[in-house]
């Protein structure tokens, strides 16, 4: 019986399990930016906004790493939240992804727009 439930515990688990960062970028972002900025301070200036907002003071980790089809890749979290920046034909355009809109993205997309 014990086998039983820690078995279907872990179904449970593994249905609740957060969407990776291909799967959530087969959905729309939940929002797009551009802006005139290069990508790269672009990129930087989001990075740096987002380490020094209080969410991560609160030890949500964050970073930065090649975006798959070029750009950056900005992320928070367990990459829950991120931001695809990418050099666009006039300046840069942003994709911004989230698993869900919550205060925390609020605070992240204000981050974003400080930064166009």
């Amino acid at each position: 019986m014990k086998l039983f439930v820690g078995a279907l515990a872990l179904v449970a688990l593994a249905g609740c399990s957060t969407p990776t960062m291909p799967e959530m970028r087969q959905s729309e972002p939940a929002k797009t930016y551009s802006s005139n900025k290069p990508e790269d301070a672009l990129a930087k200036c989001i990075l740096f906004a987002w380490q020094d907002s209080s969410l991560s003071g609160g030890g949500m980790p964050m970073g930065m790493q090649p975006g798959r089809d070029g750009g950056k890749s900005v992320y928070a979290g367990n990459r829950e939240y991120f931001a695809d920046v990418i050099s666009a034909k006039q300046g840069t355009s942003i994709k911004y992804y989230e698993i869900a809109n919550s205060w925390v993205s609020k605070i992240l997309k204000s981050e974003i727009e400080a930064c166009l």
